[in-house]
């Protein structure tokens, strides 16, 4: 029993005291370890989640440059084929101002046709005469 009541000498009690400074020590080194590898994979999940965002971002880009030129080429084709219904919508209204035209003339023709007989018959008759006239000279 007396060496389990012994008291420590100085030696063993300095060396106690340096084995819980080098453990305590120990343990701040660890945390302070613990501390920079847990900043550091905060910074590489940080780089990482920026070159997500970069990713994403660029593909937006894209996606917007291509719905832009999508809506740019339904506006020109829009355009192009509205001009080629107004020229295709002239000629149609040349065409028919031209048959209503040549109804008329018809019409004019019907309703006076001993005038378009008459002048008929006249030019022929001017043609005979200017005939005459140049064969009797």
């Amino acid at each position: 029993m007396e060496t389990a009541n012994k008291t420590m000498n100085t030696k063993e009690l300095s060396e106690a005291v340096n084995l819980l400074l080098q453990r305590e020590e120990d343990r701040d080194e660890e945390i302070r370890l613990a501390k920079i590898e847990q900043e550091q994979q905060r910074r590489v999940d940080m780089e990482s989640n920026v070159g997500q965002l970069v990713q994403s971002v660029v593909v937006i880009k894209w996606c917007i440059v291509s719905m832009t030129a999508v809506m740019f080429l339904a506006i020109v084709g829009g355009i192009l084929i509205v001009m080629e219904i107004e020229r295709e919508a002239e000629r149609i209204k040349g065409q028919v101002q031209e048959i209503q035209r040549e109804a008329e003339m018809i019409r004019d023709k019907i309703r006076n046709p001993l005038e378009t007989i008459g002048g008929s018959l006249g030019r022929t008759i001017e043609d005979k005469i200017g005939e005459a006239i140049s064969g009797d000279k």
